[in-house]
């Protein structure tokens, strides 16, 4: 155990919020930790409300669109809006549910000395332990890939009769338990339907939630509300007991009626258990942090360490960095579905905006640092998703837009929902899910996690199908330039003509940065592998018509077309930035009247915020560290340390529908951890740039395990703010480039001789970098360290 891995507390926690959090990507359990109890709440990656989607009605509304684009044009926004509401669709997209809760009494409630209750990441393994009167307690939890059982072991003398210890089942739907022994373990199982119909807690029903009264076919399967399974053992063992847990859900693919066969998973549930139970206690535990540690110790950071600075301590962020990544293993897996605004974890049946995949920000942020800390396996999930969406959002285009290819709006669900939702236009209409998706899938092949089979049969043809919809999207705007239309800028407002908030014009920002990236990356694929030439004709042709985004009169870089301006200074979301992040990268600094509108943008956004939530905070610092701004990132890492974490780290949303008015949502935790990472390393496919907001906090540390565009891993130390060393294993061949800081002279070693380099000083004297390039061999690992030779010297760097 390594202790600047585990996040230790002193007392249990209160609840759902302050709960410490285990998982295999596919069965989660949320975990309190009580004297003389243990509280669980359980849940399964693919356990929601609802069923298929619906076919769409007969009328199509997708007539309406050259009349919503004739308004766009004229500057009548309220008629775009109207328009905009008669082309949604019906209903919203289900909620991810819960199974059950459990209390687990083992031991008397008596007053307990010397409690402490630790999660440790390393190991993804909770204890809590505490002494009596009448003895020591001690329990330990994890749950296991290997077996996909959650497996708790309470042991100590101060414990109850084994007889004697409850296990209280909290379901929240309808079901049925059943209690049997087998010898001396006690079993228990608790069977039921999930809720046919959900409606999100943002609208207001009578009915919220609603379950199935349909009898199973004759196959086991239904319409809507799939059938779960939870089943549990208490087993003795020597010096305590061990509960055992599994379950078991109806899903069977997002287009399949799901089944309520609740038997069959019942078996199926209590055959998992049944199997864990004949495997010794550690062996079952090793083979449990075996499996997490081979995506665990694939990266690490290592920070200063400076208790006296309470939540500012460089080795909490270091432990915010590392608690991203165990929740993205803890929460996505191969074969998993992807996390959702909470990851696989939520006791609520309403959960705040359903626990969904909202496509507008918070789906995408989740899988920022999957690349870059080397997890890119953990990013198969979304990559399954975004294939399944673009064949269910086909469907969605013809229907709403009369439109080829595919399109999905601001969110979906298990059932790949892709219709614009009832709800204001300014968020329910947005049309760039996809583009933005699919980036993800380019980075999954880019960054190495995929090879060229990957992009041949599975990202070009998802990449042809958007670019489809792109290319009937884009009209003239009356300069002969191409924009979206129409288009709106996520979940923010412009003032109108009419000088009403509106969300519904042409050629937002993100949307144009959207459409360039996509058609850009389509273009280079299709010409590599030589397929789709048409389209790749017309993607080309289409590509220096798109406008650009605008600066305006104050020097902003402009969210929405010519002389529109933001409804909110201080809107959470910073989608007009897409180009500076995610986008981004070193090779996008050429251009600097970009990054000072896009820092000014950033600026004037931060000067008018209130309750600004967790993820939006995160990507202020990814935002910070591409402008190479130490200050700023370290005052972001910071603002999330101090005030928008719970105490177990959870990111904070807030929200007023809850009694605390914030949520946990972990898009905020994963941004943390990208951000963290930006800080230290970015990259584009030629090159690595090193230590880029580098805080005067973090003057030394190491970060291994990195990855960049191009497949490249990259490992740094540094001292007193400069590198001390680096080694890049290069994945592609050619000429490779590493920027450092300025401040000493390096030389690059291959793995048998040293390298000749050269060395360019950056003009920009306040950088103060260096850009050293060498010829590179694709596997090969180089090793840069200060120089000692002479100037003459075969190894040593020339200025």
């Amino acid at each position: 155990m390594i202790e600047r891995y585990c996040l230790d507390l002193p007392t249990p926690a209160r609840g759902f919020m302050d709960s410490f959090l285990l998982g295999n990507g596919r069965l989660g359990s949320t975990v309190r930790s009580g004297i003389g109890e243990e509280r669980f709440d359980f849940n399964l990656d693919r356990f929601w409300s609802g069923g298929p989607s619906p076919a769409f009605g007969a009328a199509s509304p997708g007539h309406l669109l050259p009349e919503l684009r004739q308004a766009v044009r004229s500057g009548d926004s309220a008629r775009a809006d109207a328009l905009s509401r008669a082309m949604q669709g019906q209903g919203w997209t289900q909620s991810y549910q819960p199974l059950s809760g459990l209390l687990f009494r083992f031991a008397p409630s008596s007053d307990a000395r010397g409690y402490m209750r630790r999660l440790d990441l390393a190991n993804a393994t909770v204890r809590h332990q505490y002494n009596t009167d009448a003895g020591d307690v001690l329990v330990s939890s994890f749950v296991s890939g290997p077996r996909s059982v959650a497996v708790t072991a309470v042991e100590g003398n101060g414990l109850l009769p084994a007889d004697q210890m409850e296990l209280r089942w909290d379901c929240p739907h309808p079901c049925q338990t059943h209690e049997w022994s087998e010898g001396a373990t006690r079993w228990t199982r608790v069977v039921g339907r999930a809720p046919a119909r959900v409606i999100p807690p943002y609208i207001q029903s009578d009915v919220a939630v609603s379950y199935g009264t349909d009898i199973p076919a004759t196959d086991g399967t239904v319409e809507a509300g799939m059938g779960f399974a939870v089943v549990a053992a208490l087993q003795p063992v020597e010096g305590g007991v061990r509960l055992v847990v599994a379950a078991e859900c109806g899903f069977r693919g997002w287009s399949q009626r799901p089944s309520a066969d609740t038997e069959s998973m019942a078996q199926a549930a209590q055959d998992t258990v049944r199997a864990a139970l004949g495997v010794d206690g550690a062996q079952l535990h090793q083979e449990h942090v075996a499996d997490h540690r081979q995506y665990f110790d694939r990266n690490d950071l290592e920070l200063p360490s400076r208790p006296e600075l309470a939540e500012r301590d460089p080795a909490r962020a270091e432990l915010l960095y590392h608690f991203g990544r165990y929740l993205l293993i803890a929460s996505s897996r191969p074969g998993t579905e992807p996390a959702n605004l909470q990851g696989i974890w939520n006791p609520y049946r309403r959960p705040a905006w359903s626990s969904n995949h909202t496509t507008n920000i918070n789906t995408e942020m989740n899988y920022w640092p999957a690349q870059v800390t080397g997890l890119g396996d953990l990013a198969e999930p979304l990559v399954d998703m975004v294939e399944e969406l673009v064949v269910a959002g086909s469907r969605s285009a013809r229907h709403f837009y009369g439109a080829p290819g595919s399109v999905v709006h601001h969110n979906t669900d298990l059932w790949r929902f892709s219709q614009p939702v009832e709800g204001t236009p300014m968020w329910a209409n947005w049309t760039g899910a996809l583009p933005w998706l699919v980036s993800h899938c380019w980075d999954h092949w880019e960054y190495g996690a995929a090879d060229d089979d990957f992009a041949r049969q599975r990202l070009l043809p998802m990449l042809a199908e958007i670019v489809r919809f792109a290319l009937f999207m884009l009209v003239e705007d009356g300069t002969g330039q191409l924009v979206v239309s129409p288009s709106s800028s996520p979940e923010h407002v412009f003032v109108g003509r009419d000088g009403g908030l509106w969300g519904v014009t042409e050629g937002s920002t993100m949307d144009q940065e959207l459409y360039r990236q996509l058609l850009e990356r389509f273009v280079t694929l299709s010409t590599r592998f030589g397929l789709e030439p048409e389209l790749v004709e017309q993607a080309r042709a289409a590509l220096p018509r798109l406008r650009m985004p605008l600066i305006a009169n104050d020097g902003e870089l402009c969210e929405w077309g010519p002389g529109l301006v933001g409804g909110e200074p201080g809107h959470r979301h910073f989608s007009h930035l897409y180009g500076l992040f995610p986008a981004g990268g070193p090779t996008r600094f050429a251009d600097p009247a970009f990054i000072d509108a896009a820092r000014r943008s950033l600026d004037r956004r931060m000067a008018n915020s209130i309750d600004r939530p967790g993820w939006s905070q995160s990507w202020i610092l990814c935002m910070a560290a591409r402008l190479g701004d130490p200050d700023l990132a370290q005052r972001a890492v910071e603002g999330l340390l101090t005030q928008l974490t719970t105490r177990s780290l959870l990111v904070l949303h807030p929200y007023s529908g809850v009694p605390d008015n914030a949520v946990f949502q972990i898009d905020g935790n994963f941004g943390a951890t990208a951000g963290m990472l930006e800080m230290l390393v970015q990259s584009a496919v030629d090159g690595v740039l090193l230590l880029a907001a580098l805080p005067a906090g973090w003057h030394t540390g190491h970060l291994s395990g990195a990855r960049a565009r191009g497949g490249h891993s990259v490992d740094v130390a540094w001292q007193d703010g400069l590198v001390t060393s680096a080694t890049i294993t290069v994945g592609q061949e050619g000429a490779f480039a590493l920027d450092i800081p300025a401040g000493r002279d390096y030389e690059v070693t291959g793995q048998s001789n040293a390298v000749r380099c050269q060395t360019m000083w950056s003009t920009d004297q306040i950088s103060h970098r260096q850009r050293l390039t060498w010829p590179a061999s694709a596997g090969q690992s180089y090793r840069i360290a200060q120089a000692d030779a002479g100037p003459d010297d075969a190894s040593s760097v020339t200025k």
